[in-house]
C-alpha cells in the first residue's frame, strides 16, 4: 500500500468554542510541516502482531471509574466479558439527535474531529483522507457539491441501522443506532461517497490498487478494490477504524455481524498495530462520553478485542497469538 500521508493530530479542547474561517491559504504549509510529526507519533503506538500481549490493565487511567461495577473485569474474558461490557454500554448510553436543536451529532463531529494549526485556523480533519478541510466548509452550509466540503461518514453504514431506533419511521432523525457518535466522523463529501458501503480490508498490491482523489483533486491514501467491494484505509486511519467496528460489533450484535463490514481478524490486527493515541483517539473518547454518556472500551484498553475474540477462530488466535 502507497505510505500514508504525513499529518500530525492536535490536542484539540473537549468544549468547541466558536467558528473558525476558511481560509485555505495555509494548505500547504500546514500539510508540509505536519509530516514528521505525525508519523512519529503513530510510530511510537505501532506493534508488529507478533508482539501482542493481552492484558489486564486500563489502558487509559482516565478511563477506569466507567469500569469500576464490572466484578472481575481484569479477568474476565470471552463472552462474559463481552456481555459484562455490553450491558454497561448499553446502560449508560444516551444517544443524540442527527440534526435539528440542541446539541446534535454535528456538535460532536465538529468537536472530535477538530483540528487548530499553530495559527489558530480551524479545520475538520478526514476519518479516510487525513486531509484537512476548512471548518466552515460544514455541508449544509454551503453548497453541498463544493470543492472540500465535509459532511458525516457511518464507518459502519447507517443503512445496516436504519432500524435501530425510537422512532421506527424516523431512523436517521431521533436518538439510535444511526446517530451513535462512536461511529460518526468528518470526511470529504466525495471521499465519503466513493466509499459507500464497502467493506473494509487489505487491498493487494499492486494489482487492485486504485487511489480515490477527494474533492479538491488530492490523493489520498485511501485503496479500494472496486470488484472484490473492499476499500483499504490509509495506515493512520486503521486503528481508529478497527475499534469503531468492534465497538459496534458489542454495541449492537442484532444489526451488525461478524464479517459484515470486514474480517474479525483484520481489525483485531488493525487494531494491535495501530494502536490508540493520546493525541488522538483518547481525547475523541472523551468527547463521547460527554456527549452520550458511554464510551468505547477498545479505545480505553485496545486489549480487550483480543480478550473478547481472540479465541473466535484460527485466523483470530494466530493475530492475538493465544
Amino acid at each position: 500500500m502507497k505510505k500514508a500521508k504525513l499529518i500530525s493530530l492536535a490536542i484539540f479542547p473537549l468544549l468547541l468554542v466558536g467558528c473558525g474561517g476558511n481560509d485555505t491559504s495555509t494548505q500547504s504549509s500546514v500539510d508540509s510541516s505536519e509530516k514528521t510529526s505525525e508519523r512519529e507519533l503513530r510510530d511510537k503506538h505501532y506493534v508488529p502482531t507478533s508482539e501482542v500481549t493481552i492484558a489486564g490493565v486500563m489502558e487509559d487511567p482516565n478511563a477506569a471509574p466507567y469500569y469500576a461495577g464490572i466484578t472481575n473485569f481484569d479477568t474476565l474474558a470471552g463472552e462474559e466479558l463481552e456481555t459484562a461490557l455490553r450491558e454497561l454500554l448499553q446502560s449508560t448510553v444516551r444517544l443524540i439527535q442527527y440534526s435539528g436543536g440542541g446539541r446534535n451529532v454535528w456538535d460532536a463531529v465538529k468537536e472530535a474531529d477538530l483540528y487548530v494549526d499553530e495559527d489558530g485556523v480551524k479545520w475538520i480533519r478526514g476519518i479516510y483522507s487525513r486531509n484537512l478541510i476548512p471548518f466552515a466548509n460544514q455541508q449544509g452550509n454551503i453548497n453541498e457539491t463544493k470543492a472540500n466540503t465535509y459532511n458525516r461518514e457511518h464507518v459502519v453504514p447507517r443503512s445496516f441501522l436504519q432500524n435501530a431506533t425510537h422512532k421506527e419511521n424516523d431512523p436517521y432523525g431521533s436518538p439510535n443506532a444511526s446517530t451513535d457518535i462512536a461511529n460518526i466522523f468528518a470526511e470529504d463529501y466525495l471521499v465519503n461517497s466513493k466509499r459507500g458501503t464497502m467493506k473494509f480490508g487489505e487491498v493487494p498490491y499492486p494489482t487492485y490498487i486504485s487511489f480515490i482523489e477527494d474533492s479538491v483533486g488530492r490523493q489520498t491514501d485511501v485503496n479500494v478494490n472496486t470488484s472484490a467491494g473492499v476499500i483499504e484505509p490509509t495506515d493512520l486511519s486503521k486503528g481508529e477504524i478497527a475499534r469503531v467496528n468492534l465497538y459496534m460489533l458489542l454495541m449492537y450484535p442484532q444489526y451488525i455481524r461478524i464479517g459484515q463490514t470486514g474480517d474479525l481478524s483484520t481489525f483485531l490486527k488493525w487494531n494491535i498495530e495501530f494502536q490508540p493515541t493520546k493525541e488522538r483517539d483518547y481525547l475523541r473518547n472523551e468527547v463521547i462520553f460527554e456527549y452520550q454518556r458511554n464510551r468505547n472500551p477498545f479505545i480505553d484498553d485496545y486489549n480487550l478485542a483480543c480478550r473478547i475474540w481472540g479465541e473466535y477462530d484460527d485466523t483470530t488466535k494466530q493475530v492475538c497469538r493465544v
